[in-house]
């Protein structure tokens, strides 16, 4: 994707860039008796930097992650932010203000930084989704830690959690959102171990509400053109199993296409998922 940057002096020390990234990912499935194809997701993405605050807007079209495997048809949902926020800060630590997401492991909001094609059911489910508010974040070489404050689920429920993440390429994570009003906590712990360049290692635990939910990811090859994938998800909601493979091929640094294959509940799927997406503006927040 095209990338376009301006950037206008304002005074000697106070300057202004503005940068625009966006993306978008074709798919297609099927399983029995059942197919389709279209736009699962476009994304368009703006930051203004102005001296030391940033004004990021990342407005999404089309399904989200809590539509699970059923994300076709973009352009038929309404346009939503996945980020609206003032951010300000030093090299240490930042402060957001704003619409915002909260803090994922392996698996992201974003599908094309997936290492599968749909999202997995703990995530669609369990997830504690997104925070109306504040969120600070402090980093000391390899650890991460942030607090946050607001209204969650869509602005109408109450929300205060904090997070830590320590490492970089081996790493760990844990996050907790309590939602007060509805005497509800929402826990994800998770972790990435890359073995030898040849192999990385990934795990994640959901809590929500009384549910419980895991996903295990084995990718081989994480940094080469063509990376197979085997992700197994247990979730104690909804369907309770998914076991799923394929593999990631990434031919330009803006083009990715995956292949996957998944048995869930007794019913197997098939998909395949175009992507071209402008990374420039990729999440910040490490967490």
């Amino acid at each position: 994707m095209s990338i376009l940057g301006a950037s206008l002096a304002l005074t000697p020390v106070l300057a202004a860039e503005f940068q625009v990234g966006a993306g978008m990912e074709a798919l297609a499935y099927a399983t029995q008796g059942d197919a389709d194809a279209g736009l699962g997701h476009v994304e368009i993405d703006g930051l203004l930097t102005l001296g030391g605050f940033e004004v990021r807007a990342d407005l999404d079209i089309g399904p989200s992650a809590r539509d699970g495997i059923d994300r076709i048809g973009a352009f038929e949902k309404t346009l939503s932010p996945e980020w609206a926020a003032v951010t300000f800060g030093a090299q240490s630590w930042r402060v957001a203000a704003g619409i915002q997401t909260l803090p994922t492991g392996r698996e992201e909001v974003d599908p094309w930084r997936n290492p599968s094609v749909v999202y997995s059911q703990a995530f669609t489910t369990l997830y504690a989704g997104q925070l109306l508010g504040l969120r600070g974040q402090w980093d000391r070489q390899l650890l991460s830690v942030q607090a946050w404050g607001g209204l969650g689920d869509q602005w109408d429920a109450p929300a205060f959690g904090a997070g830590v993440l320590y490492g970089e390429q081996a790493r760990a994570g844990l996050d907790v959102t309590a939602f007060p009003v509805d005497r509800r906590i929402a826990a994800h712990a998770h972790g990435s171990l890359p073995i030898a360049m040849v192999t990385r290692l990934s795990a994640e635990l959901f809590y929500a509400g009384g549910d419980l939910g895991a996903v295990g990811t084995v990718e081989l090859l994480p940094e080469a053109l063509i990376v197979p994938m085997v992700r197994a998800e247990w979730n104690s909601a909804g369907k309770p199993w998914a076991v799923e493979a394929g593999t990631q091929i990434s031919p330009l640094d803006n083009v990715r296409l995956t292949l996957s294959g998944r048995a869930q509940a007794e019913q197997i799927w098939g998909f395949v998922a175009l992507s071209l997406v402008d990374e420039t503006l990729r999440d910040p927040w490490r967490l």
